[in-house]
């Protein structure tokens, strides 16, 4: 009896969570929007222009209908810029660390292709909500919610790379080695180290990936 009670405690308590998960996820999503849009400068074609026409011209190679919205927000030093969704409003947002990146004097066509990316996430469908839902469940199963995490990211490198193959090198140059020292980084030689940075330790380091390794 004290099984059968334990069984039916748990079911209940699965139900429960299957049915509060989606609602607690979509209200994160909706905040989240919501907070972007309060504090986050939007890219417009008077705010940001340069920007503006390469999220215009990623939209348009990627194949999208609409063009996706995009802001950029306080960085407070993280390299990082990420795709989302909010019912059928898309966006786009740069950290700005990473951000500064696409003035003249340091590597405009890496923004532009961390653009074309980003883009890339949302012409390959990796931002809808029962998307993201699924993809936060598999995240709870070790390793394979990295794996699919990362082929994901991978995909979205090919939109890139495909809206901006020059700014590949530069992309990598600024998340190794951040906005500034990212014009003094060897490419080739650090491209070379892929060779023979091996062995079980890194296997597992990269196991443990959201994203691809820099070096790999």
């Amino acid at each position: 009896y004290e099984l059968i009670g334990f069984a039916q405690s748990l079911s209940a308590q699965i139900i429960a969570l299957a049915i509060v998960a989606p609602i607690v996820f979509f209200l994160a999503r909706a905040l989240m929007y919501a907070q972007i849009r309060l504090s986050g400068v939007r890219i417009t074609p008077t705010q940001f222009p340069e920007a503006y026409r390469m999220v215009v011209e990623a939209a348009e190679a990627a194949g999208l209908r609409r063009v996706p919205d995009a802001y950029v927000m306080l960085g407070n030093g993280q390299i990082n810029a990420f795709a989302a969704g909010h019912g059928h409003r898309r966006f786009i947002a740069v950290y700005s660390d990473l951000f500064e990146i696409g003035g003249a004097a340091r590597d405009p066509e890496a923004l532009r292709f961390i653009i074309g990316h980003e883009v890339g996430h949302i012409a390959a469908g990796h931002v809808p909500y029962f998307r993201l839902l699924g993809l936060s469940l598999f995240n709870q199963i070790p390793v394979l919610g990295n794996i699919l995490s990362r082929a994901q990211e991978y995909t979205a490198d090919n939109f890139g790379y495909r809206f901006c193959p020059q700014g590949a090198r530069g992309q990598i140059k600024v998340l190794a080695a951040g906005k500034y020292l990212n014009a003094d980084v060897n490419f080739d030689e650090f491209a070379d180290r892929a060779v023979y940075e091996r062995g079980l330790f890194t296997w597992l380091a990269n196991l443990g990936m959201t994203h691809p390794a820099n070096t790999w």
